[in-house]
């Protein structure tokens, strides 16, 4: 699956996967705004497997890249111990957070393909999607 595609399922107005909000490793809560109108606020999480050495330009050096994503977009970004091979990517909170933390996880991906020689092939990124 794409990368674009991924994104574009994630943050299909707020719906998963052509579901509602909340269907996915979702909690919702039903709040009312300031005119007593309900409003859904529903936090998801989704967990991506990657491999290690992808992960490692994410955390970024003493982990300021990582700790950028969760700044500018707002959701928790947790990532697992380095032991393995295949690390996973947590990221959880509202489709927009996911979405802002998911896209700047994929740029940083695509700014390190394109940083390698041209005369080096530039490898495949795998990211899934767990589903649990």
């Amino acid at each position: 699956m794409e990368l674009d595609q991924l994104s574009q399922i994630i943050t299909n107005d707020g719906a998963i996967n052509g579901q509602q909000n909340g269907s996915i490793a979702g909690t919702s809560n039903n709040n009312n705004n300031n005119n007593g109108t309900p409003q859904m606020s529903v936090i998801l999480t989704i967990r991506l497997l990657m491999q290690s050495k992808e992960v490692g330009s994410i955390i970024g050096k003493r982990g300021d890249h990582v700790k950028q994503i969760r700044e500018k977009s707002g959701a928790k970004v947790n990532i697992s111990d380095g032991s393995c091979p295949e690390r996973i990517v947590t990221i959880t909170g509202n489709v927009t957070t996911i979405n802002k933390a998911f896209s700047m996880i994929c740029r940083k991906s695509e700014e390190d393909l394109q940083a390698l020689p041209n005369s080096v092939p530039q490898p495949p990124i795998t990211m899934r999607l767990i589903v649990p």
